[in-house]
């Protein structure tokens, strides 16, 4: 176990790595930071200033390494917008982001898992077929449309829901129900399909020979592998959630780091963008990890591998 464990870590370090050097690159590739600061007019003396100030007369491997190994130290240069450090302004806002991912998993939760056990133990049935046209239109339905729709429905017709910000508890029912429904719909699909193929397994066929009630059945002998699968999907969903905020947080001007995110790149605010992208991709690091972990303490025959 501990071998299986050494051997995730390292290569999540691997991937850190890339998603700093992929961060690093992206946003230096995709035009002259300097030349997106200063105003039409500058002189070109003003612009040499400013570069050199920055760090961008250097050459890229040097500003490279220098990013790199800043970032491993959680430091992401001083905001151009807030003249803060950069980590600290995304910090801020993690909170809110947090909150509000937390909300949205508890709608995917709370929606998909009584489907899709109901949709497995009941193959054929109307709630079966209710859990697949669930999943379907989940799935199809963009967050952003979604958005707009429960806020004219909710704010402006019904005016029973604020249409953004973030105040009292009834501020999070419509942002959470559309960071909710995205997540629930492959969830629903998932553990439908994982628990019908338990089901049909012949230690299931053996427990229920023997007398055991069904919801014994389905708790004791046929959750636990069926959970396999959906222990993943749950976590990317957990990762879809925080990067789906983006959207979310824009509709309903909700202050967490997804709006920070857009509002940054509108002002191209290169250290907060890149320190973003880097505590987004650890958390997903992190969390894939905790996966891994969890799928050897479910099916032992995993570590093996």
């Amino acid at each position: 176990m501990a071998r299986y464990v050494l051997n995730r870590a390292l290569w999540s370090l691997v991937t850190l790595a890339g998603i700093l050097s992929v961060s690093f690159l992206i946003l230096h590739l995709s035009g002259d930071p300097v030349a997106m600061l200063v105003s039409a007019d500058a002189t070109p003396e003003e612009v040499a200033r400013l570069r050199a100030a920055l760090g961008f007369n250097r050459p890229l491997h040097v500003q490279y390494l220098d990013f790199f190994a800043k970032a491993l130290r959680g430091d992401f240069g001083i905001s151009f917008r807030y003249h803060l450090p950069a980590m600290g302004v995304v910090l801020e806002r993690i909170p809110a982001t947090v909150q509000l991912m937390l909300a949205g998993l508890a709608v995917t939760v709370l929606v998909a898992f009584p489907l899709g056990v109901a949709g497995g133990m009941r193959p054929g049935s109307w709630i079966d077929r209710v859990s697949q046209v669930w999943a379907a239109a989940g799935q199809a339905t963009p967050g952003f449309f979604l958005g707009v729709m429960m806020i004219y429905l909710f704010a402006v017709y019904l005016r029973v829901l604020p249409a953004s910000g973030k105040a009292g508890l009834d501020s999070y029912l419509m942002p959470s129900v559309v960071l909710g429904v995205y997540g629930a719909a492959p969830l629903t699909r998932l553990l439908r399909g994982s628990l019908r193929d338990v089901m049909a397994r012949d230690y299931i066929r053996t427990a229920r020979s023997k007398g055991l009630a069904e919801n014994v059945v389905l708790l004791r002998h046929a959750l636990k592998n069926a959970l396999i699968p959906v222990v993943t999907v749950l976590a990317i969903q957990i990762g879809v959630l925080l990067s789906g905020s983006v959207i979310t947080e824009t509709v309903f001007a909700w202050p967490g780091m997804g709006r920070l995110v857009v509002q940054a790149v509108e002002n191209h605010d290169l250290p907060v963008v890149q320190a973003a992208i880097c505590f987004t991709g650890t958390v997903i690091l992190v969390l894939n990890f905790l996966v891994d972990i969890c799928y050897a303490w479910l099916d032992p025959r995993i570590r093996l591998g």
